[in-house]
């Protein structure tokens, strides 16, 4: 028997809905708080969501890389994992979007192990929703101070990193 997997999934990095990372633009501008603009503001905000979305499909694509499509074609098990760690890595945006984001980065993801039909997809992601670990506002808040804090100090030890 071959070790090696048969199939394995193709790289999401490369999927055809995966945009490059953007570059958020700043909120300040000289004195001027550019937050105070809704527009600005909408546009910032969805320019994070799909730098989110890009970062969740190469995680995924690195992840799943090494599991095999046919022996994993329809398994529950790989489905739930996949739901919760979309679930746990999705904090920043609105509710709405931010369920839109989750939802279309599962279905991508899971397309291959369900013989790329969409609409099985959907049901198995149906079949083990009750399974999945949803991500609460204080789960997502924690992970945004995580964030922030892991930032500042990566800030403060960028001028002592060598080269």
């Amino acid at each position: 028997m071959d070790p090696r997997p048969s199939e394995v999934h193709p790289d999401l990095a490369r999927s055809s809905s995966v945009r490059e990372l953007q570059p958020v633009p700043q909120a300040r501008y000289g004195r001027v708080n550019l937050k105070k603009y809704e527009s600005f503001k909408l546009n910032r905000a969805s320019i994070k969501l799909s730098n989110q979305e890009c970062i969740a499909m190469q995680h995924l694509g690195s992840w799943l890389s090494s599991v095999d499509v046919k022996l994993n074609a329809m398994n529950l098990e790989l489905v739930t994992d996949i739901a919760s760690f979309c679930e746990a890595f999705f904090v920043y945006g609105p509710d709405d979007d931010r369920k839109a984001s989750i939802d279309k980065c599962i279905i991508e993801s899971i397309l291959p192990y369900c013989k790329n039909d969409e609409e099985v997809a959907r049901t198995l992601l149906r079949s083990v929703a009750h399974k999945v670990v949803k991500s609460t506002k204080f789960s997502r808040r924690r992970t945004k101070m995580r964030n922030f804090f892991f930032t500042i100090v990566r800030t403060c030890l960028s001028p002592f990193a060598r080269n």
